[in-house]
């Protein structure tokens, strides 16, 4: 079964975590706020999905917009906005892991690869399943 959001908001808010806002990109999923590879190392090092990750942010208190910047730019960026507008301020939430878990085999060209051995570019076979017809 894939990842699904709401299995995550639910964990995230009965832990007492504030999730980061579901509508930028695949909903409370890491890979949506942060744009470095620390918080894949985390998750890919798990053995179980939704590990909560936390995530820093750019917010305006006000709207309750979120603004998502690489974390070597983040503290600028929020500082600048924070310059047009007093509302935005860095912020903490949650977001979480929803990566294969550690030694997952992936079928890749040649043979099955565990997961965390496929480089940037590695070429994998993927597919779907479509009904095309009734029976």
């Amino acid at each position: 079964m894939g990842y699904q959001w709401n299995v995550c908001y639910d964990n995230l808010t009965k832990g007492g975590m504030m999730p980061c806002d579901g509508n930028v990109g695949l909903p409370y999923h890491c890979n949506s706020f942060q744009v470095t590879t620390a918080y894949h190392v985390t998750c890919a090092n798990d053995t179980a999905m939704y590990t909560p990750v936390q995530a820093t942010v750019c917010k305006n208190a006000k709207s309750g917009e979120i603004k998502v910047f690489p974390t070597e730019e983040i503290l600028d960026k929020c500082l600048q906005l924070k310059s047009q507008d007093p509302n935005w301020n860095l912020g903490i939430c949650f977001c979480c892991c929803a990566c294969f878990a550690h030694g997952t085999l992936i079928a890749a060209k040649e043979a099955q690869v565990q997961v965390q051995e496929i480089a940037l570019g590695s070429k994998i076979l993927a597919g779907s399943i479509r009904q095309t017809h009734s029976l």
